[in-house]
Formats: structure tokens, C-alpha cells, sequence
């Protein structure tokens, strides 16, 4: 088994070296979101994260999706979060909830967000 964290705000000022120390062999950290009302943020503690994360662990960064709100502008907020950053694991979208979503009207989100993102990272 390989051993891997997903930090966000949520975890508060990550101790990297003791997570090392634990057996975490690679990261997930999240960038950022948008809120329900339809605000696109970054993590409070992305920063922090994504500069001391990689000094001890491979990392993969990741958005938590909404899919009620517009791919392209989450797709293109969450690029320009990660664009340079030492990541070696490729991003990933958290998507958690259908936002109130047709089955179909969900799977264009999604699609349309990862097709995005794609062409943006190319990966």
C-alpha cells in the first residue's frame, strides 16, 4: 500500500516533514474552488502548501468542483493556480456533488471542465 494525504485549509499549517516522517509518500493538495455563490478562490493555505509540499514528497494539485458553475472559468482559474508550480503528479478535480444537475447537464460539466483543463496542462 502506498501511503498519500489530500491537505487543504481544512488541515490547517501542514507539518511536511512530520507527514514525511509518517510514511506519506505523495501529496494531494488542494488550490482552490468556487463558492456556491459562484466566487472562484484559492485555498487559504495553497501557497503555503504547493512551496514546502514538494520538499519533501511528490505532489498533485487539485480544484474542488462545482459543476452548477462554469467549467471553462473554474478550468481556467485553476490553471493559472498551478501553471509553473512543481507538481509531478497531474491535476485532479474533487467533485463531490451533482450540484443540483441533470444527469446529462453533470456529465457536460465535468466534461467540459476536464477537456479544458486538459488542453491548458496537456495532461
Amino acid at each position: 500500500m502506498l501511503l498519500g494525504i489530500d491537505v487543504s485549509k481544512w488541515q490547517g499549517e501542514m507539518d511536511w516533514q512530520r507527514a514525511a516522517d509518517a510514511g506519506a509518500k505523495f501529496a494531494f493538495i488542494r488550490a482552490g474552488s468556487i463558492s456556491i455563490g459562484g466566487i472562484l478562490y484559492t485555498d487559504y493555505h495553497y501557497m503555503r502548501n504547493v512551496s514546502l509540499a514538494p520538499d519533501h514528497m511528490p505532489i498533485g494539485l487539485y480544484w474542488y468542483f462545482r459543476p452548477q458553475h462554469s467549467p471553462i472559468a473554474q478550468a481556467e482559474y485553476f490553471f493559472d493556480l498551478i501553471d509553473g508550480e512543481d507538481w509531478e503528479i497531474p491535476p485532479v478535480a474533487d467533485i463531490e456533488n451533482d450540484g443540483g444537475l441533470s444527469p446529462a447537464a453533470y456529465a457536460d460539466s465535468v466534461t467540459a471542465f476536464v477537456e479544458r483543463l486538459e488542453n491548458l496542462t496537456g495532461k
